[in-house]
């Protein structure tokens, strides 16, 4: 699920270990949007986001609305930020990288209520069928399989010459890996309770293979976190494969069509608003990444005027992609019901 376009960081033109940990973490933050906005934006699946980011919206539509319009502000407010430090005497790369964390989650929680907002339209205004929903919550477990296989290819892809898994990211990616795996056991738990004895089998030995896949893993990075030495950081790298590949069988296991519900439908009219909502919300997306891959240009080569000029041109990208969006979400005029 995790988009594989991400190039890796040239070991030679990078100028210092700073620089690469930025350029390392646009590759991610490009991986973690694309991924979501190909799940979300690309399904017209008629089923409500389970999510935090979309709680505060709950069934009413203008809620959603609202807090989408305040999101996308706020990511103006971010995209001007950095830009600012692109443009300082000194460049803190170190503020660049929390910066483009922060601009990652903000785009990913505007495509979350976008995708619900959809939802709310289809169903209450254009009578369509909202997805029956089963055992299994199938963007609960495609997103924990992002998260967990977005922090091994972190560790994958980390250079042990210049240590650049410093300890706590080395414990941020142990409590992101932990969180995720207890996501998916629960998940499986609720499932174990209401399918049959075959299926009920099957449940505990995936879970007992992503436990066991995490534990090896996990176990690694401690060793590694006390005594860095390139054996211990092998040994991370070999135990992080068994761990996505254990987590994508259980998310291909578990996302059966037998176990996430009775698929939805929708009217002509709820299709064409769908469309008009996620094509601005994926307008939002590649504005996004195209911005991030700049940035990641200029970590590669920070005195390349040709990659500062892409930003600007981005960042009005970015602008002109909200603006639509806010549009489109203001022509929906309707009373607040509930979803059945």
């Amino acid at each position: 699920m995790v988009c594989s376009t991400t190039e890796p960081v040239p070991d030679s033109l990078m100028s210092t270990p700073k620089t690469r940990e930025v350029a390392l973490t646009c590759n991610w933050c490009q991986a973690k949007i694309q991924s979501v906005a190909d799940f979300l934006l690309l399904s017209n699946d008629l089923r409500p986001v389970m999510r935090e980011s979309v709680a505060v919206c709950g069934d009413s539509y203008s809620k959603c609305r609202d807090t989408i319009i305040a999101r996308t502000k706020g990511l103006s407010v971010l995209i001007s930020s950095m830009n600012a430090q692109l443009h300082s005497v000194t460049t803190r790369w170190h503020d660049i990288r929390d910066c483009l964390k922060e601009i990652t989650e903000l785009v990913i929680s505007i495509i979350e209520c976008c995708a619900h907002a959809t939802l709310i339209i289809s169903v209450q205004k254009y009578q369509c069928l909202q997805s029956q929903p089963g055992v299994i919550d199938k963007y609960t477990m495609v997103r924990a399989n992002i998260d967990i296989e977005l922090c091994c290819r972190r560790i994958q892809q980390s250079n042990p010459v210049i240590e650049e898994l410093s300890p706590q990211l080395l414990v941020d990616i142990c409590s992101e890996i932990s969180h995720n795996l207890s996501v998916m056991t629960e998940c499986c738990h609720r499932a174990i309770a209401c399918t049959d004895d075959c299926n009920q089998e099957q449940y505990k030995l995936c879970v007992k293979c992503l436990t066991a896949s995490a534990s090896c893993l996990i176990n690694s990075i401690k060793l590694y976190k006390a005594s860095p030495t390139p054996t211990h950081h092998h040994r991370c790298v070999t135990f992080a494969e068994p761990l996505i590949a254990a987590a994508k069988a259980l998310v291909t296991f578990s996302t059966e069509e037998e176990f996430t519900g009775i698929p939805g439908s929708t009217t002509s009219a709820g299709r064409e608003a769908q469309t008009a909502i996620l094509g601005s919300t994926m307008g939002i997306t590649s504005s996004c990444t195209s911005f991030i891959k700049a940035i990641r240009d200029i970590a590669y080569d920070n005195t390349n005027e040709r990659h500062r000029q892409r930003v600007p041109i981005c960042s009005q990208s970015i602008s002109k992609s909200i603006g639509q969006l806010a549009e489109v979400l203001v022509r929906f005029q309707m009373e607040d019901m509930s979803l059945n």
